[in-house]
């Protein structure tokens, strides 16, 4: 079983042999199979996370409307959603929210402020507000488990849902959040971002030829063949679990 464990600490990397390695971000995505009564209940989460993304779009571009010609602060921050969130769950029209994981419904607040931070540096358009009938996610920081022998990942409020693993996630990654979408189309799919460790490869003084395939996806000059992972999994993703 997995469970999110601490960031390494200072964030530098892994240490193992007296030797500092360097880390990576990394995501694994599965098909994921809610029952009925869950597919309800992330409905119910996806409206919450949705709610929350474009009413604080809409409460950081008012707030700058009102005070863009001001000498004082012009924008909001995520920190000043985050205090009005709190706010917003106390109110009688709102107080659904209070019935929702806390810790994901902080994540809209986040994703809006990335939005907003990739906007100013010219790196994506102004954010615009989410729609139903697009994608839908909602992102779990805490209080997740993956017991990768049942196949099945714990989620706060929401049970055990079944997942098929198409690979393998290392034993000693760390995972850091767990996201459940699901598509236009009606499929859902859970993502596990970890931090893993990079083992530098040992160097090696002699030199292979490589062909490009489909099936056999490479083909080496001393005779090894190796197999089109990328069709095996997915096959998996449209296998329905037992």
């Amino acid at each position: 079983m997995l469970s999110q464990h601490a960031a390494p600490s200072g964030g530098k990397g892994f240490t193992t042999a007296g030797e500092a390695l360097p880390i990576i971000h990394r995501g694994y995505q599965f098909r994921l199979y809610p029952t009925k009564e869950q597919r309800v209940m992330l409905a119910k989460a996806f409206g919450c996370c949705r709610f929350l993304y474009n009413h604080f779009l809409a409460e950081r571009n008012s707030f700058y409307e009102a005070n863009k010609d001001s000498n004082v602060k012009k924008g909001l921050s995520y920190y000043d959603t985050q205090r009005m969130l709190t706010e917003l769950k106390k109110k009688e029209d709102t107080k659904w929210l209070a019935d929702a994981p806390s810790q994901m419904l902080q994540q809209p607040l986040r994703h809006l402020d990335n939005a907003f931070s990739r906007f100013f540096k010219k790196e994506a358009k102004f954010p615009s507000a989410k729609k139903k009938s697009n994608d839908q996610s909602c992102t779990f920081p805490q209080k997740f488990y993956l017991d990768k022998e049942k196949q099945i990942v714990r989620l706060s409020k929401l049970g055990s849902l079944r997942l098929v693993m198409s690979r393998e996630i290392p034993a000693e990654a760390d995972i850091r959040s767990v996201t459940v979408s699901k598509t236009a189309s009606g499929e859902y799919y859970v993502s596990f971002l970890v931090i893993e460790k990079v083992v530098p490869l040992p160097t090696v003084e002699r030199v292979v030829g490589i062909d490009l395939g489909l099936i056999d996806v490479i083909t080496t000059s001393d005779g090894k063949k190796y197999k089109n992972t990328h069709l095996k999994r997915q096959a998996a993703k449209r296998q329905l679990p037992p």
